[in-house]
């Protein structure tokens, strides 16, 4: 259950708008570009459990990459 929510949140910022309006100019661009790769960056940080035999949780920070790749098994 807290996988397919953290599926869904994430699948969110993957999906681009729909509709709008294009940019008119490049200068708007660049702030928003360096919004997007500063949060790209961003970690989050989330407590597993390191092994099935242990109830102790240790706190684990990632990207937002990372932890999809962390979650696939890769």
């Amino acid at each position: 259950m807290r996988f397919a929510a953290i599926a869904a949140g994430l699948s969110f910022l993957a999906v681009p708008a729909l509709g709008g309006q294009p940019d008119a100019s490049t200068e708007n661009r660049t702030p928003a570009s360096e919004a997007d790769a500063k949060k790209k960056n961003e970690k989050v940080c989330k407590y597993i459990r390191t092994d099935m035999s242990s109830r102790r949780k240790e706190k684990v920070c990632m990207t937002a990459a990372e932890w999809i790749e962390f979650n696939r098994g890769e």
